[in-house]
């Protein structure tokens, strides 16, 4: 074998290691992200706004599009390459059914350890942002569901999506275990935890509170209604240091609208994330 072709395979070998672990993050990644997540604009650093699911007020909330219908769901980014978003971007009102073609799912076969590649199970194509009034995009390179993987129960999770290219954006910070999250519009020595039971304020102007107890260990649970838009988001409070931290996630069931929502705390699923996309601690 000449010397040419050698090192051509070296080559394409390592330029395969690094393309399959192009999307995880570095060390020194990670840290400028923990150095910088959260941090809110300087014109809205006081009004963390009502109605803050939705994408143009918030600068870690992505429109997460699908071909070929080109719907769209809100993603929380995490990372300059990650985002987190809610199981029904893959299962058809939570159900093992397969959201393209409401066909049935194989968990069995298909979800080991907690774990399922639901890349092209959903109908992920690219990620949209705002960037100077001009919309960009990248594409969508991977999407994995944690969550159970029991086929006598519905599908209970979220799905990590990773993109090609990084998205310039301030990512929001994710829990860890020693944060604990203070609403300034809630009762002194309240706490917003990133599991239940759980109290947050769902509007800052009237400081509502909705206050539960967990049924499921993944949950977060209201009582009273909430309004919030179809296509989900980030639920989020404000860490000590004034920086926003999402401590769980939105979820609607689209066509179903009997369905209550869910809201599912993001600390339980921090070692997957961790591990799979380099998102690690705050």
């Amino acid at each position: 074998m000449s010397k040419a072709i050698v090192l051509l395979l070296l080559l394409l070998l390592a330029v395969s290691f690094f393309a399959i672990d192009a999307e995880k993050l570095s060390r020194d990644e990670n840290a400028k992200r923990i150095a910088s997540c959260g941090v809110l604009p300087k014109t809205s650093q006081r009004k963390i706004v009502e109605g803050m699911y939705r994408t143009v007020k918030i600068p870690w909330a992505l429109e997460i599009r699908y071909v070929p219908h080109d719907w769209m769901l809100s993603g929380t980014l995490i990372s300059s390459r990650h985002a987190v978003i809610h199981e029904l971007a893959v299962f058809k009102d939570w159900k093992w059914l397969n959201l393209r073609d409401g066909k049935p799912m194989k968990p069995a076969d298909e979800c080991r350890n907690g774990e399922m590649d639901v890349t092209t199970v959903g109908l992920f194509s690219r990620v949209h942002y705002m960037m100077n009034g001009q919309r960009r995009r990248s594409k969508v390179v991977k999407a994995t569901y944690f969550g159970h993987c029991d086929p006598t129960k519905d599908p209970w999770g979220i799905v990590l999506v990773e993109f090609a290219s990084n998205v310039p954006m301030t990512p929001v910070c994710t829990p860890t275990e020693e944060s604990l999250l203070y609403d300034d519009q809630l009762e002194p020595g309240s706490v917003l935890r990133s599991h239940g039971p759980i109290a947050w304020s769902e509007n800052r102007q009237q400081a509502k509170v909705t206050v539960g107890i967990c049924e499921h260990p993944d949950e977060i649970c209201t009582s009273g209604g909430r309004t919030l838009p179809d296509y989900g988001g980030p639920l989020t409070g404000v860490t000590p240091d004034g920086r926003v931290a999402a401590f769980g996630i939105h979820m609607t069931a689209w066509s179903d609208k009997t369905t209550p929502s869910r809201h599912m705390a993001l600390w339980n699923y921090m070692p997957r994330i961790c591990k799979h996309s380099g998102v690690c601690s705050a």
